[in-house]
């Protein structure tokens, strides 16, 4: 009995000890709460049913050890495993957490670059509206210049007949900072030309520094400390310079500012380090648009081609032989220099057919002045016929002032000025340009010469706060304007049937949302067509509805329709 409990309090002080050392366990502090932890299991039961089978043996103390040894390593093996198991559930909590960012960051990379493409189109659109309906802001050419240079086309290609940065100069202090503006609006949303818009803001500082210093009372320098003479210099010499000539002007300058020295115009240098960004960003202006005026060009070159193959399709055949370049628009046979390409020789009459009439036979018969016949007959005097039309030509030009040819261009100069003083109204804008028609030929192009009549046309614009309006803008970010009515005012002081009325009429235009409007009057006047957007006319009187001819003025001024929304 004792050397039983002397092997068993050696067991329990072994497992107890085993415990502690490799797994940090006691009977009182365990994850389990099990105090009897460290004593041993005896399953009663089967020890008996083993026994009473005859298949019992009592375990061996190096038995007991070896089996609690495997049990402790098992345990580490568990523990080892849990451990690995939370360092990969840790991991991949880590790379969920990254992927979720990542896919936030990329929907929010997503999210800018839709807006920045939104806000774009819509200043485009904007632009574009603008342009169509004749009130376009200097900007908005600019921005078309860029998008024709991007390879895109438009009806009409017409750009600015100068660079961007000379109409800057131009411009008041108002319109300067609206400009300005727009090339931030433009700058933030147009990443594409980020680099031009940047240089458009260049210039656009300096000509609004310019406009501030000039309203100040004393100009002796400028804003930027460069004294006005120093100023002209440097003008002078950067106003003609390429860019690859100011880049390396701009390191020239660099290394004698370095070097220093007595004879070296440090202020001059200066100055002209100072003012090199402006004149960079000129010169890139500039070369962007001398690429867009080209295809303006090109544009231009082609429209003049088509109206002259329309205008040689619809004159009349004259029999002329213009293929030596006399006659415009008449071009030679397809093969000019083959003489089998003539018509052929033509056989002699026959007996039985009638032979061409003597030479002569068709012209009228001269007679005798001193015939009995033609006594009492007046004959016109080439000379005095000629002295009547001088006088009467002197005495047009002393009435009208200036040539004949001017006094019915100053009537019309005279309508448009008297329409143009009665101002535009809050909402409207003047409609400028106009549609070019093909070529035609008129009845009465033999008494008179056709000429365009003068027009001073007005378009009414403003805001339709729809459901998406209301939802997306408000009166701070308006929506973009819509127009909603025009007033056109044509001037036809000299035409010859003044009982006459000039008539109006619809024709289909290349674009769906828009439309044609022609105006005939008759001679000496030829029509002329403006393009319109396509929507439904309000034409009763109460609703602003106007057509009349009065005075040489044809008047027609209409409203759209608004649409209604259901609440």
């Amino acid at each position: 009995m004792a050397r039983d409990g002397a092997h068993k309090l050696s067991m329990q002080k072994i497992r107890k000890m085993s415990m502690s050392e490799e797994l940090g366990y006691t009977d009182n502090n365990n994850p389990f709460g099990d105090n009897t932890m460290s004593q041993k299991f005896v399953w009663k039961k089967k020890n008996e049913f083993l026994a009473a089978a005859g298949q019992y043996q009592a375990p061996t103390r190096d038995g007991e050890i070896k089996k609690h040894r495997e049990k402790l390593q098992e345990i580490k093996n568990v523990k080892k495993r849990r451990t690995e198991r939370e360092k990969e559930q840790d991991l991949l909590e880590k790379q969920r957490e990254e992927r979720a960012r990542e896919e936030a960051q990329e929907q929010y990379d997503e999210w800018v670059s839709t807006a920045e493409e939104f806000h774009l189109a819509q200043a485009k659109m904007r632009s574009s509206i603008r342009i169509q309906q004749g009130r376009e802001r200097p900007m908005d050419l600019v921005d078309k210049a860029l998008q024709i240079v991007d390879g895109e086309t438009f009806d009409d290609m017409t750009v600015l007949d100068k660079a961007p940065y000379r109409i800057l100069y131009g411009l008041s202090k108002l319109q300067l900072q609206e400009s300005k503006d727009e090339i931030r609006n433009f700058m933030l949303n147009d990443t594409r030309h980020k680099q031009f818009w940047k240089a458009m803001l260049t210039v656009c500082d300096d000509a609004l520094a310019k406009v501030q210093t000039s309203s100040m009372p004393t100009r002796a320098k400028r804003d930027d400390g460069i004294p006005q003479t120093v100023a002209d210099d440097v003008e002078e010499l950067l106003g003609t310079q390429a860019p690859e000539e100011m880049l390396k002007l701009e390191e020239q300058i660099a290394r004698s500012l370095e070097r220093g020295g007595d004879g070296v115009d440090t202020q001059f240098f200066e100055a002209v380090q100072k003012r090199l960004p402006l004149y960079k960003a000129r010169a890139q202006i500039d070369a962007i648009h001398q690429t867009a005026y080209g295809k303006m060009q090109e544009w231009q070159a082609s429209i003049h081609r088509k109206k002259r193959k329309e205008a040689d399709a619809a004159a009349p055949d004259e029999g002329i032989s213009a293929w030596d370049g006399e006659v415009p628009g008449v071009g030679p046979p397809a093969n000019a220099d083959d003489p089998e390409d003539y018509s052929p020789v033509l056989d002699p009459f026959s007996d039985d057919e009638a032979g061409p009439a003597e030479a002569g036979a068709c012209s009228p018969a001269l007679h005798d002045p001193g015939d009995e016949e033609l006594v009492g007959e007046t004959c016109a005097d080439p000379a005095e016929d000629e002295e009547r039309r001088r006088r009467l030509r002197a005495k047009l030009k002393e009435m009208h002032g200036g040539s004949e040819s001017s006094i019915p261009q100053q009537a019309a100069d005279r309508m448009v000025e008297d329409a143009k003083r009665k101002g535009l109204a809050e909402d409207e804008h003047v409609l400028r340009g106009e549609e070019i028609l093909a070529a035609r030929r008129y009845e009465w192009e033999d008494k008179y010469k056709p000429r365009k009549p003068r027009f001073f046309n007005r378009v009414r614009t403003g805001y339709q706060w729809t459901k998406y309006n209301q939802a997306h803008y408000d009166h701070d970010n308006p929506p973009p304007k819509v127009v909603q009515g025009y007033k056109f005012n044509i001037f036809y002081p000299d035409l010859i049937d003044k009982t006459r009325c000039p008539t109006y009429s619809l024709e289909k235009a290349d674009a769906a949302d828009q439309i044609l409007i022609r105006f005939r009057a008759g001679p000496p006047y030829e029509d002329v067509a403006f393009k319109i957007v396509n929507k439904e006319w309000l034409t009763d009187h109460r609703w602003g509805f106007r057509a009349s001819f009065d005075r040489g003025v044809f008047q027609l001024h209409f409203n759209f329709r608004l649409p209604r929304y259901r609440k």
